[in-house]
Order: C-alpha cells, then sequence, then structure tokens
C-alpha cells in the first residue's frame, strides 16, 4: 500500500506550481490555487505519480466509481515507533482508535458498519438534545462581554450533543474537547513529531474513557448511542467486537464534533464578509435553510479527501494507474464555475445547490443532517438573540489543518 495521504505527497513531497497547499498564503485562502488547478490542469498529476482532481464533475466521477476505493490510512500507524530521548513510543493507541472508522472503511464492511449505526440513527432524539444544549450555550453568551464564537459556541455545542446522545459523563467535557480536537488531526499532513505523540497520548486516554463508558452501560444499561450500540449485533448474530465498537465511538464522536464546529464558524464568518447576505437572511428568515447550504458550499468544513486507484481509471483523458493516489479537492469542486455560477461569492438565494461539502457515494457523511440540524438551530440564535455580533476577521485565526477547515479562534465585535 502506498503511504496515506499524511505522510506521501500532502507531506510536501512532490509538489508542483499548481499545488502548494503549504504556502501561507494558500493556508489561509486555498481558494485562488484550487481555481488554477480547474482551469489549468483540473485532473493534475504530481512527481510522486498521485494526482489532485479539483473539477465538481470529476470528484463525482472518482467518488463513485466502484474501482476507486479509500485508503486505509489507519494501518500506517499499526506498526510505527517513534524515538524520543531514546525511548521508544508505540503509535498502536492511534492506530486502534481509528481502524473502524467509517471514513477509512471499505467495501463490504463499511456497508455493514454504516447499516448498524443507521438502524439505531432515528431512535435518537436528536432535536431535543441540541435544543437543551442551544439553550444552555446562549445563556452563557448573554453574559460575556467578549465572545469568541469558537472556544465559546462553535465547539462546545458539538461536544456536548454528541456527549449527550453517547451518554458520556458531563464532567469529562473538557477532556472531550481536547480529545476531539487532537484526533481530528490524526491524518492530517506535516505533522510534526511532538504533535504526533499529543495526538497518540489523547488516543490512548480517550480509548480508556470510552472502554469505561461501555462497562458502565453494560452495568446500567441506558438509552443512549452507546446502549444501542451494544444492543445491536454484527450481520452474523454476534455482538459487535468491543475494540470495533470502541473505535467506531471514537469515530462518531470526532466526525460529528469537527463537521458542526466548521460549518458554524465559517458561515458565521462568511456571513460577516457577505453583509448583505446577512441582512438579506435578517429580513427573510424563511432563507435560513438554502443560506445554510450555501454556507456549506461557499467555505466547506471538508476540504479534502483521498481515494486509491484499485485498477487502471480514466478521468477526463487521464490515466490513473492502479495503486496510484487520488487527492479529491471537495472545497475546489464547491467553486467551481461551471457547476456553481458566481461560485466565489456567498449567495443565500442559491438555487440547486448540490454542494459536496459532506462527500458524494457511498461514504457521504452519516452525521449531514445532524450537523445540519445543529447549524438550523445556532444561526436563529445567533442573528436574533445577538443582533448586533459581527465575527473580527482581521484577528480571526485559522488552524492549519489542511484536510479540515475551519478557525481556531474567532473573536467577535459588537456593531
Amino acid at each position: 500500500m502506498n503511504a496515506p495521504a499524511s505522510q506521501g505527497t500532502l507531506m510536501g513531497k512532490g509538489l508542483s506550481t499548481l499545488w502548494a497547499p503549504f504556502s501561507p498564503v494558500n493556508r489561509i485562502n486555498p481558494y485562488p490555487m484550487y481555481r488554477n488547478l480547474r482551469e489549468l490542469d483540473p485532473v493534475h498529476q504530481l512527481k510522486t505519480g498521485d494526482w489532485v482532481v479539483s473539477r465538481y464533475a470529476d470528484v463525482c466521477t472518482v467518488l463513485m466509481d466502484k474501482r476507486i476505493d479509500v485508503i486505509d490510512m489507519p494501518s500506517y500507524f499499526r506498526d510505527k515507533t517513534l524515538t524520543v530521548n531514546s525511548s521508544a513510543i508505540e503509535m498502536y493507541p492511534t492506530y486502534q482508535a481509528s481502524y473502524n472508522w467509517l471514513l477509512y472503511l471499505r467495501r463490504p464492511m463499511h456497508g455493514r458498519t454504516r447499516e448498524m449505526v443507521m438502524k439505531i440513527w432515528p431512535s435518537l432524539n436528536f432535536a431535543g438534545c441540541v435544543q437543551a444544549v442551544l439553550a444552555e450555550l446562549t445563556a452563557d453568551l448573554a453574559t460575556k462581554t467578549t465572545i469568541d464564537l469558537i472556544d465559546d459556541f462553535a465547539k462546545p455545542l458539538p461536544v456536548r450533543v454528541i456527549s449527550q446522545l453517547m451518554g458520556f459523563p458531563e464532567s469529562h467535557i473538557e477532556e472531550l474537547k481536547h480529545w476531539g480536537e487532537r484526533l481530528a488531526t490524526i491524518f492530517e499532513p506535516m505533522l510534526t513529531q511532538a504533535e504526533m505523540i499529543e495526538i497518540n497520548q489523547a488516543a490512548s486516554d480517550f480509548l480508556v474513557f470510552i472502554d469505561d463508558c461501555i462497562t458502565a452501560h453494560q452495568e446500567k444499561p441506558a438509552d443512549t448511542m452507546i446502549g444501542k450500540l451494544l444492543a445491536q449485533r454484527s450481520a452474523d448474530g454476534q455482538p459487535i467486537d468491543r475494540d470495533d465498537l470502541i473505535s467506531l465511538i471514537a469515530n462518531l464522536f470526532v466526525a460529528g464534533e469537527e463537521t458542526t464546529r466548521n460549518l458554524i464558524g465559517n458561515g458565521f464568518a462568511a456571513l460577516t464578509a457577505f453583509p448583505d447576505q446577512l441582512a438579506l437572511l435578517h429580513q427573510q428568515p424563511e432563507l435560513l435553510k438554502p443560506a445554510v447550504e450555501e454556507m456549506l458550499r461557499y467555505d466547506s468544513p471538508v476540504q479534502i479527501t483521498s481515494r486509491i486507484a484499485l485498477e487502471d481509471v480514466d478521468v477526463s483523458g487521464q490515466t490513473i494507474r492502479a495503486g496510484e493516489q487520488i487527492y479529491v479537492c471537495l472545497g475546489s469542486a464547491n467553486r467551481d464555475e461551471l457547476q456553481f455560477e458566481g461560485a466565489d461569492r456567498l449567495d443565500i438565494t442559491r438555487q440547486k445547490n448540490k454542494h459536496l461539502a459532506f462527500g458524494y457515494g457511498s461514504h457521504f457523511c452519516l452525521g449531514a443532517n445532524l450537523a445540519r440540524m445543529q447549524a438550523m438551530q445556532a444561526f436563529p440564535i445567533l442573528l436574533h438573540q445577538f443582533p448586533d455580533l459581527r465575527a473580527d476577521l482581521p484577528r480571526a485565526i485559522q488552524r492549519k489543518n489542511l484536510l479540515l477547515r475551519g478557525f481556531g479562534t474567532l473573536p467577535t465585535i459588537r456593531v
């Protein structure tokens, strides 16, 4: 197997003049780079032999082609050891926390695991949980003289929602924030050794925590996501393997936390950057649903996903050979002028907005509707209870992540 995206081309090997995602300018705003790729070389081969696909139509083709599948990134960490001060640190906890993530499971295991989760999805009280958490956060915001939209709202909202749905003890919220933030960067490129060690420690701690929660649910069954997963049976009628369950729970928590956090932060920043659209949303609150979809398209929470060709495949006249990796630019596809007129503008009245923010095909994001629900309930609160609040964009700090896009801090001002 080729090196995973976090350790191969995306780390900087084989970069080209068109593909320079680590330059300071492109890290802050990758969209001009994406535009150049789409216009000059939409199926772009790097020096390593791997590919970057940037146009909407080609991205859809790659994500739907059964000759192309996900990369088993977690296996990179299975036998990896880091040496620090002559001491060996095994990265196995990182592998153990991530090996059963839906994002990296191939057929048929992906379909079985996804189906198992979807069986319990309708029975969870998503709406009531989101409403309760938002009520508490809104009360807290009202007492603050300064508000950082990430730390005070966008980050704690999904962490607390997912934690309650899972049945995690509320006393561990701060630790859960830390674990989620660290584990979300597992497969980011350009990680330092210190960052990898921090991720590994977070993985180790989170595994112990989840294992304890499973034990607590076994001793005292509860009507939570963990309780329902424990009650599920695998395809052959056997109980779910404990290690598989622990890794899956880690996946559901991390994915649910990151997408919503970035959607709310990026969306609020976009409304500030386009005051005419913010004013329109105030005047016509019935535009909220298309507004949320446009936020997802305009500045997508997930920018890049990766695939590998299982056999030779033709994409827009380029032959991608078996074994070559493909970096699929969702963020670029969502700014493709061939698909979206005026793609670089936020337009909350946009029609037929078939964006790819949640992916496409069999690996479409399982938590898409939960992320949408949280945004649909969160933005009316921000708009109507804090109508003078705006993102202080000059002081905002983007996280350095490449695969995920969002703010580390998003200070606000009153206008």
